[in-house]
C-alpha cells in the first residue's frame, strides 16, 4: 500500500448487454478470485476477475438488486432486491438456484451484512425495520423497528458481531446491540439520506455517507464525530481495507482513497463514464474494485 499514489486501471469487464441499465452492487469472495455484481437489470452476475470469464447468471428476481454478498465458507450466495425478499443461492450444477427465500419484509431490502460467524445475515428495508436470519434456513430470528417509523438505507454488522449499524432515509446513523437489541447510540449531522456506512476492521471507527456530499468519520469509544470530509458529489459507497489504514469512497463518477490517520485524500480513480454505485478492496488491498451506472466492473492495483 505504500504505492497507493501509482495505482491504476488493470482491467474493466461489462457482464451485462448493452440494453441493460447499470450495476448497483458488488461483492468479492474473500477466499477465491469470484466477484458477485447485481443492477437494475434484475440479475446477479458471477464473474472471474482473473480470466474475466461470466461463471454463472442468476435469474429469478422481478425487481432490480440493491444488495448482493458472499457465505464466505460455503457455496452460498444472497441477493437483496426491491421485490422484499432475499434469496438465498446454492449451486446446481453450472449454475445456482435460488433454494430459500427470505420473505419478512414489506418493503424494499436495500441491505445486506453477513455475521462475523458467517451463519447469519442482518438485513435492513424501507419498512422501517432491520432482521437478523439463518442464511442456510433463512429463519428470521428477529425484527426491529425504527424507533423514528423511517425507512433504513443501508446495515453493516461490527466485525466482533455484538452490534450493528443502520442508516436511516431521515438522516440519521444508529448503533444497536444485537444481544438487546437496544439502540445504544446515534449519530446526527448529516443532511439528507444515509447512502452507506462502514466500521474499520479494528471495530474503533464507522464511516458514514449520505445525499449531502459528506462524508463523516465516528469515533465509536467517544462516541464522536472526529471528522468531515466534503466532497463534490454525493458519495454512494465506502469501505475499509483491512488494516483499516485507508478508506475509500465511490463519489460522482470519481473513487477517492483517503487515509485514515490523518484524513487525507491521497488518490482520485476516474475511468468510469457514470455514477460509481459500489467500492470494494480486495483481500489486503492488493487491489480495489468498483461498479458504476456505466455497466462495467472496475479492477485496480498498483501500476
Amino acid at each position: 500500500m505504500e504505492d497507493i499514489k501509482e495505482w491504476k486501471l488493470t482491467v474493466s469487464l461489462t457482464p451485462l448487454k448493452a440494453s441493460s441499465p447499470g450495476i448497483l452492487c458488488v461483492d468479492l469472495h474473500p477466499s477465491s478470485d469470484l466477484v458477485l455484481t447485481g443492477g437494475v437489470d434484475k440479475t446477479a452476475v458471477l464473474l472471474n476477475r482473473k480470466t474475466g470469464r461470466k461463471e454463472a447468471t442468476l435469474t429469478g428476481h422481478t425487481k432490480k438488486i440493491n444488495a448482493v454478498r458472499f457465505q464466505p465458507t460455503k457455496d452460498i450466495l444472497l441477493t437483496a432486491s426491491d421485490e422484499k425478499t432475499v434469496e438465498v443461492w446454492r449451486r446446481d450444477r453450472d449454475n445456482y438456484k435460488a433454494n430459500v427465500t427470505i420473505g419478512l419484509h414489506t418493503e424494499e431490502v436495500v441491505g445486506l451484512s453477513i455475521h462475523a460467524t458467517n451463519e447469519y445475515v442482518a438485513t435492513a428495508s424501507k419498512d422501517r425495520t432491520w432482521a437478523f436470519h439463518h442464511i442456510e434456513t433463512g429463519k428470521s430470528l428477529l425484527q426491529i423497528s425504527e424507533p423514528d417509523d423511517s425507512p433504513l438505507s443501508c446495515v453493516m454488522l461490527h466485525p466482533d458481531g455484538m452490534i450493528l449499524a443502520t442508516g436511516t432515509v431521515d438522516n440519521l446513523v444508529r448503533v444497536w446491540d444485537l444481544k438487546s437489541q437496544k439502540n445504544v447510540a446515534t449519530f446526527r449531522g448529516h443532511k439528507g439520506p444515509i447512502t452507506d456506512l462502514k466500521f474499520s476492521e479494528n471495530g474503533f471507527f464507522l464511516a458514514t455517507s449520505a445525499e449531502d456530499t459528506v462524508l463523516k468519520l465516528w469515533d465509536l469509544r467517544g462516541p464522536k464525530n472526529i471528522a468531515t470530509l466534503q466532497m463534490d458529489s454525493n458519495v454512494t459507497s465506502l469501505d475499509f481495507d483491512d488494516s483499516g489504514k485507508y478508506l475509500v469512497a465511490g463519489t460522482g463518477k470519481e473513487i477517492r482513497i483517503f487515509t485514515s490517520k490523518p484524513h487525507e485524500h491521497v488518490l482520485t480513480l476516474a475511468e468510469h463514464t457514470a455514477d460509481v454505485t459500489s467500492v470494494k478492496w480486495g483481500k489486503d488491498a492488493q487491489f480495489l474494485v468498483s461498479t458504476s451506472m456505466d455497466r462495467t466492473v472496475k479492477f485496480w492495483a498498483r501500476s
